[in-house]
């Protein structure tokens, strides 16, 4: 129980961190990161598999690279900034399929198929896309190019996601 103990406390400063970033919806994404965190690790079905250690780092993972990214931490050039956002974008449909995976065995008591998850993830994509919109005041249902590079992004994240799925399906029969 420890090592929940400190993963909350870089939650903790995550969120205080979030809230000085350029990007103003970052503490609204890092405080569901940490809802979801919380909602897996009080599920007895969670921490009893095997895996739930790696899972909580890999969920950890996402946002402390979203904020290092988001407020520059990292060194990089022009290009960079893009291949930062495609791996930003990857990253986050891995992990949120993660997510999904994990809160619906848990909820549901069965798993879901990984083309399931796939597809509710792409539709909470798009929802997100809109969100976005919202909040800096874009046309909701104008997609610009960045937006239909970000849900491109998400659906290969997503993909990826499924395939590792397949693969540990027929490795350990964990479906």
């Amino acid at each position: 129980m420890k090592q929940l103990g400190y993963y909350r406390l870089l939650f903790i400063a995550l969120l205080g961190v979030a809230f000085y970033s350029p990007l103003n919806t970052l503490p609204f994404y890092i405080a569901v990161f940490w809802l979801a965190f919380e909602l897996l690790n009080a599920q007895k079905l969670y921490t009893e598999q095997s895996y739930y250690r790696y899972s909580n780092g890999a969920l950890l993972s996402l946002p402390i690279f979203i904020i290092m990214v988001r407020n520059h931490w990292v060194p990089y050039y022009l290009e960079g900034i893009a291949g930062y956002n495609i791996m930003e974008h990857a990253l986050f449909a891995f992990t949120f399929c993660l997510y999904l995976d994990c809160l619906l065995l848990c909820w549901q008591k069965v798993r879901v198929s990984g083309i399931g998850i796939l597809f509710l993830f792409n539709g909470i994509g798009i929802i997100n896309e809109l969100f976005q919109n919202a909040v800096v005041g874009e046309p909701l249902i104008a997609f610009s190019a960045e937006d239909w590079k970000d849900i491109g992004v998400n659906g290969v994240g997503s993909i990826l996601f499924y395939l590792i799925k397949q693969i540990m399906k027929s490795m350990k029969n964990i479906d």
